[in-house]
């Protein structure tokens, strides 16, 4: 998803509902465990760009970077996470 495109996400919530939805809390979820699978809601925090790295633990293929290593892989894009 681009940051356009939650932008028009977040227009269609106002309009579907209205201006209180704003003040909603907002979580990203993900999956996780082997057997049951439980959905985990996450919170979000302030963005920041980085160079992802890649692996074969997440379902996107990427990870965020390791944090003591300055090798940034040159083959991928920066994105923004929160």
């Amino acid at each position: 998803m681009t940051l356009g495109e939650l932008k028009e996400q977040i227009d269609y919530l106002v309009r579907s509902n209205d201006e209180n939805v704003l003040e909603m809390e907002v979580y990203a979820h993900s999956d996780y465990g082997d057997h049951c699978h439980t959905e985990q809601l996450l919170n979000l925090g302030e963005p920041q760009i980085i160079t992802p790295r890649e692996t074969a633990y997440s379902d996107t293929g990427l990870a965020m970077p390791d944090r003591y290593e300055d090798d940034e892989d040159e083959d991928l894009d920066k994105v923004i996470v929160f």
